[in-house]
């Protein structure tokens, strides 16, 4: 959650990219995330503070991508079919 509200909803890129890398400085990284993401997470938290705008890029895009992938996934799920247009 703390990752959505200080890193993704903030429109200015250095401030995302500084509150990554406090962020990742600050916690062990969710047992959820997959390696792939848990690497692309540690990176972004070193590279943020230089390439600001690139990381929280493809921050943004992964996160969406993984609302896709959970929005399909309940999609499917017959109990929330009334509630979605499918």
């Amino acid at each position: 959650m703390r990752f959505v509200d200080r890193v993704i909803r903030s429109e200015d890129a250095a401030t995302s990219a500084r509150q990554l890398a406090s962020l990742v400085g600050e916690a062990e990284l969710p047992s959820f995330l997959s390696p792939l993401d848990r690497l692309l997470v540690r990176l972004g938290a070193r590279l943020g503070p230089r390439l600001p705008r690139l990381v929280m890029l493809i921050a943004r895009r992964r996160m969406l991508h993984w609302q896709g992938i959970n929005f399909r996934a309940d999609s499917q799920n017959n109990n929330a079919s009334p509630y979605l247009n499918v």
